[in-house]
C-alpha cells in the first residue's frame, strides 16, 4: 500500500477571516490546523508514514499581514519587517513541534526602511529590471516605466530620502527549517503608496526548494498567471507545485509535476481551491472543520532521484534573523 500525506488548505470567508486577526491569532489559526491535521492523521487510519512528509498545511496570499484598516475601509497589504521576523519565529517554533509536516503560511508582504546596502542592492536590481511582465501602480505624475525607473533612481541615490522596499515572500516551515521564496513579479503591491514603496520584480528568485528530498515548486499569485515556474531556466518537473494565491485563475499550461506529483492552490477564491495530481485528476476533500479547513489525501511522491541544486541557490533553510 503506497504511503500517503494530508493536505490541509486554510480558507478564508466569513466564518475565518483572518484578515480582521492579529497576528498572533492568525499564527494560534496556524497552530490550530497542525493540531486538527494530526487529529485527522490519528483517527482517519490513514497509511501515514511517521518518518516522511506527513503533512502539507498551506494558506492564501497575504495571509500573514493583509489587515483590514477599519479608518480607511479597506484592506493592506503589508506589516513591517520586524513583526514578520517575530511570527517567523513562532512558526518555526509550530513546526518544530509538529514533526514532518511541511507548513506554508501563504506569503507575508512586508516593508523594510532603506539602508545605504539596500539601496545599492536595489539600483543594481532596479537597473537589470526590463518591465517586462511588470504590474505596478505608478507614482503621481509619472507616465511610463523609464519614468518609474529614474524617478526610483534618483530617490535610491539620494541618502537623505526616506521610504520603503516592498517584499512579498511565501516561507515553508519543515521541522523547525525554514525556506523562502520572494514573489517575482507584483501586481500592483505598491498601490497604497506608489511615491514611497519600491517594489522591484526579482528575475533571478529561485521557485524550488528541497525539503525531504522532494522538490517543491513555489509560486505566488501572478507568477503562476505568468508561468513563473515553468520559464524558470534548468527547472524539472516538481513532487509538490505550490501556488498560494489572493486570486488567480488556475492555468493548466503552467503546472510543471512528475508524474507521481501534485498540484496544490490554496486561493481566498473558493473556487479556485484545488488539489490535483499529474493527469489533472482532481483530489477530492476528504473531510472539513466548519468552513475553515479542508482535508485531503494523496499519495507521497517518491524522492526525487536527482534534485538540480543549481535551481536551489535562493531556497536553502535561511536562519533566524
Amino acid at each position: 500500500m503506497k504511503k500517503q500525506t494530508v493536505v490541509t488548505i486554510i480558507k478564508r470567508n466569513p466564518a475565518n477571516d483572518y484578515v480582521r486577526k492579529s497576528l498572533p491569532e492568525r499564527v494560534d489559526i496556524i497552530r490550530d490546523a497542525c493540531a486538527e491535521t494530526e487529529y485527522f492523521i490519528k483517527n482517519r487510519n490513514q497509511n501515514i508514514n511517521p518518518s516522511d512528509i506527513r503533512a502539507v498545511v498551506i494558506a492564501p496570499e497575504y495571509f500573514l499581514s493583509k489587515n483590514y484598516i477599519a479608518s480607511l475601509g479597506r484592506e493592506a497589504l503589508f506589516i513591517h519587517r520586524n513583526e514578520m521576523l517575530a511570527v517567523r519565529e513562532e512558526i518555526a517554533k509550530i513546526s518544530e513541534q509538529y514533526k514532518n509536516v511541511v507548513i506554508i503560511p501563504g506569503t507575508v508582504g512586508y516593508l523594510k526602511e532603506v539602508t545605504p546596502l539596500r539601496a545599492v542592492k536595489a539600483l543594481d536590481r532596479l537597473a537589470a529590471e526590463t518591465g517586462q511582465g511588470l504590474a505596478l501602480t505608478l507614482p503621481s505624475g509619472i507616465g511610463s516605466y523609464a519614468e518609474y525607473k529614474e524617478f526610483w533612481r534618483l530617490k535610491l541615490s539620494d541618502p537623505a530620502a526616506a521610504f520603503y522596499i516592498y517584499s512579498n515572500s511565501m516561507f515553508a516551515f519543515f521541522n523547525g527549517n525554514i525556506w523562502k521564496h520572494r514573489k517575482t513579479l507584483g501586481f500592483h503591491e505598491n498601490k497604497d503608496a506608489p511615491e514611497h514603496i519600491l517594489s522591484i520584480n526579482r528575475t533571478d528568485e529561485s521557485f524550488v526548494a528541497d525539503i525531504a528530498g522532494r522538490a517543491f515548486g513555489l509560486e505566488i499569485c501572478f507568477e503562476h498567471a505568468m508561468g513563473s515556474l515553468t520559464a524558470f531556466p534548468n527547472t524539472a518537473a516538481v513532487d509538490f507545485h505550490i501556488v498560494a494565491s489572493d486570486y488567480v485563475v488556475r492555468q493548466d499550461q503552467h503546472v510543471k509535476l512528475k508524474s507521481d506529483g501534485y498540484f496544490i492552490h490554496a486561493s481566498t477564491e473558493p473556487g479556485q481551491i484545488v488539489v490535483h495530481d499529474f493527469n489533472r485528476r482532481e483530489i477530492y476533500v476528504t473531510a472539513r472543520v466548519d468552513q475553515s479547513l479542508n482535508f485531503y489525501v494523496i499519495n507521497t511522491p517518491e524522492p526525487a532521484y536527482r534534485l538540480r541544486r543549481a535551481a536551489f541557490r535562493d531556497t536553502k533553510p535561511v536562519a533566524l534573523s
